[in-house]
C-alpha cells in the first residue's frame, strides 16, 4: 500500500508528540518534586522533637511535592508504554515474537509504583503536624522498603531493555548501554540491606542509577520525537502510483 493511500492515524499528532515527550516531562517533574519536598529527613537516632519540628516545617512542601510526583508517575507510565512498544516491535522484526517487552512493562510498573509509594508514605506522614513523632518515623521506615521495591523493579526493567537492545537494536546503542548501567546500579543499590542500618557503600549506587535513568528517559524521548518527525515527512511524501 502506498503512502498516498495509507490509512490515516486516528491519534492527533499533538497527542503523539506529548506521549513521545513523556520521558522528558517525567524527569522535569521528578526533579521538581524532590526540590519541593522539603528539608533533609532527620537521622534515625535524632530526638523525637526533631521529627515533630520536621513535620511542622515540611507539611505543605511534602504535599505539593507528592502532587507533582503524581503527575511524574502519569508521564512515566505513558513513557513506559512507548518503550514497551518500541522494544516489542523490534523483537517481532528480529525474532518473530515478543517476550522481553512484557518484562519491561511489568518491571517498570513495579518500579514506579514503589517509588510513588515511598513518596506517598512520606507525604502522608507529614499530613498532620499533630501526628506522634514515633508514627512519623515509623512511616519513614516503611517508605524505605518501598524504595527498595522501586530499585528492584527499575533494575529488572532497565537491564532487560539493555540486554534486548544489544541484540535487536530497538533504540540507539548508547541508550541501551545507559539503560543497562542504570539497571545494574539499581540492583547493586539493594546491597544496602547487607548492613543493619542500611547505610553502607552500596547506597552510592542509587544516585548513579537515578541519573542514568534520567538520561535514558530524556534520550529515548528525543529519539521517539525524531521518529515521529520522520514518519510525518514520509506520510506527506506521495508514494509511487
Amino acid at each position: 500500500m502506498s503512502a498516498s493511500t495509507s490509512r490515516p492515524d486516528p491519534v492527533a499528532p499533538l497527542v503523539q508528540r506529548l506521549v513521545a515527550a513523556s520521558g522528558i516531562l517525567f524527569v522535569i517533574l521528578t526533579v521538581a518534586a524532590f526540590v519541593l519536598s522539603g528539608d533533609e529527613t532527620p537521622s534515625d537516632g535524632a530526638p523525637l522533637t526533631e521529627w515533630t519540628s520536621f513535620a511542622v516545617d515540611n507539611e505543605d512542601n511534602a504535599r505539593i511535592g507528592a502532587l507533582v510526583f503524581a503527575l511524574a508517575i502519569y508521564n512515566f507510565l505513558l513513557f513506559l508504554g512507548y518503550v514497551r512498544a518500541a522494544v516489542g516491535n523490534a523483537e517481532v522484526a528480529a525474532r518473530g515474537f515478543t517476550r522481553g517487552s512484557y518484562i519491561v512493562l511489568a518491571a517498570g510498573t513495579v518500579g514506579i509504583a514503589g517509588m510513588g509509594l515511598g513518596i506517598g508514605l512520606t507525604a502522608s506522614s507529614l499530613a498532620n503536624p499533630d501526628t506522634p513523632p514515633e508514627t512519623i518515623r515509623a512511616l519513614y521506615d516503611v517508605s524505605s522498603g518501598a524504595w527498595l521495591l522501586a530499585s528492584a523493579g527499575f533494575g529488572a526493567c532497565l537491564v532487560t531493555v539493555g540486554l534486548i537492545n544489544a541484540g535487536v537494536r530497538a533504540l540507539p546503542a548508547w541508550l541501551g548501554w545507559v539503560a543497562l548501567g542504570s539497571g545494574i546500579s539499581f540492583v547493586l543499590q539493594l546491597g544496602v540491606l547487607l548492613s543493619e542500618d542500611e547505610d553502607n557503600a552500596f547506597g552510592f549506587f542509587f544516585p548513579i542509577a537515578f541519573l542514568l535513568l534520567a538520561i535514558f528517559c530524556v534520550g529515548a524521548s528525543v529519539v521517539f520525537l525524531k521518529d515521529l518527525s520522520r514518519d510525518a515527512v514520509g506520510r506527506a511524501t506521495p508514494g509511487p502510483d
